[in-house]
Order: structure tokens, then C-alpha cells, then sequence
């Protein structure tokens, strides 16, 4: 939607191009449910050949498991299952309803365009970071924030809007206000990545570690590989202490 990969690629939001969904507003969907496994859902471990109590090896069986009868099934059904942990990141909102997609035809025009243009924005200031033409790249990201501002204006439910903004505030170091947009997107719909991510990064750069390490298992929990999600964390932080 909007064309959302050309600024997620640019700062937090590369994270949301593979677990985050698109523009969403007011609306009373339930939860994205979370798997959990049952007890005893757990695989003996592979190559281990059990043995009898006289100790000698039970040859392994071909024969697939038996199809569980509907009683069976119902049983499995009514088996309690555990209740997830929560990272305290979200508390609160864990359970809370979540929007549905806006379709596209009912986005506004003027939404569209000011939030194109913000995307617009951010490809030009990163285009000027990665020339070290600091001042330049600072000029595109106000800009991108501006037209971002005014898309929210226009619609003030989409996530999007709140994550892109908050990201052009983490390329001009203004911590304080990219977290209040990561949480503005966040109190809209929890289930996301990218917004934890965001405020981890601007955590980290505030140097208040245990808060940021609180949002990454919150997007962990939301669905992000740990590996994928360490990686970005670190080059962006490292990029943006990089600069002047």
C-alpha cells in the first residue's frame, strides 16, 4: 500500500516490508493469534533410539501414527494450553482489538499525495546521508516528517503514517518524538514490528539498553526472526552514530 516499501527500505520499516501489514484503521478484528504448543508437543530427540527396560533397542516402527478419533480431537481441544508471556513492552495491549486494512479506494487523495511525498523525502535525505551531505539529508527528513504530518492529519488511525514519521525523527536524532510515534502506532495496532523495533533503536541511542532490549523481545514476540531483527538493530545504530 502506498508504495510503503521505498521508505521502509530506508529506516525501521525495512523490518515491516517482511512482518508488519498495511495502512489500517478504526475497526474490531480480533487479535492475531499466537501458537503455543500444548504440553507434550515436544519431539523426542532425533538419532536417540529408545530401549526397552531390559535394555535392549525397539527396532523403529514405519507404521504412521494412528489418526485420531473425533473423541480424541475433542479431547486435544479441551486440553488447557499455557498461557503466552508477555514482554513488558506489551502490557496493556497484548488481547486489545486489532484494525483492519483500509482498502485503498477509500484513502483519501490528499493522503495519498502527502504521504507519497514523505516517502519522496526520505529517499532523498538517505540518498544525501550516504554522500555525508549531512545538512542536506537533515533538510529532506524535516520535509518527509512534515508531509507525513499531514497525511495523519487526514487519516489519524494509520500506522503507517506514525511509523514513517518516526523514522524520519530517528534520522535527525529527535528521540523523544520518534518513541511518542512508535507508541501512537503501537496503542493503534500492537501486533506490528516495526514500531518496538523503532523504539529499541531510539532507546539504544539514548543508551537506555534494558528499555530497548524490552522492545526487542516485543518484536520478537510479534514475529520477527531474532537473527534478522539483531542485524538491522545494529547497523542502523551504528549508522546513526555515525553521523556528525
Amino acid at each position: 500500500m502506498l508504495r510503503l516499501g521505498a521508505v521502509l527500505g530506508i529506516a525501521l520499516l525495512a523490518v515491516a516490508v517482511a512482518c508488519d501489514g498495511v495502512g489500517r484503521d478504526d475497526g474490531t478484528a480480533p487479535s492475531i493469534p499466537i501458537q503455543v504448543e500444548r504440553p507434550g508437543d515436544a519431539q523426542t530427540d532425533q538419532g536417540v533410539t529408545p530401549t526397552a527396560a531390559s535394555g535392549t533397542a525397539q527396532a523403529p516402527t514405519s507404521e504412521p501414527a494412528a489418526e485420531p478419533t473425533p473423541r480424541d480431537r475433542v479431547s486435544m481441544l479441551l486440553t488447557p494450553m499455557p498461557s503466552p508471556t508477555v514482554p513488558p513492552a506489551l502490557e496493556g495491549l497484548y488481547g486489545n482489538p486489532v484494525p483492519t486494512p483500509v482498502p485503498q479506494g477509500q484513502l483519501e487523495p490528499e493522503f495519498k499525495e502527502f504521504y507519497r511525498q514523505g516517502e519522496r523525502h526520505m529517499i532523498q535525505g538517505k540518498t544525501h546521508a550516504d554522500q555525508n551531505d549531512y545538512e542536506s539529508a537533515d533538510t529532506e527528513f524535516r520535509a518527509a516528517a512534515s508531509s507525513f504530518t499531514e497525511a495523519i492529519r487526514i487519516r489519524p488511525r494509520i500506522t503507517e503514517s506514525y511509523t514513517s514519521r518516526g523514522s524520519a525523527y530517528l534520522e535527525l536524532s529527535e528521540w523523544e518524538k520518534a518513541i511518542a510515534d512508535f507508541e501512537s502506532a503501537m496503542a493503534i495496532n500492537h501486533t506490528l514490528v516495526s514500531p518496538f523495533a523503532g523504539r529499541a533503536i531510539a532507546y539504544r541511542m539514548m543508551g537506555m539498553d534494558e528499555k530497548a532490549q524490552e522492545n526487542i523481545d516485543a518484536a520478537i514476540f510479534n514475529g520477527i526472526d531474532k537473527n534478522i531483527l539483531a542485524q538491522y538493530l545494529d547497523g542502523t545504530v551504528k549508522r546513526l552514530r555515525a553521523r556528525p
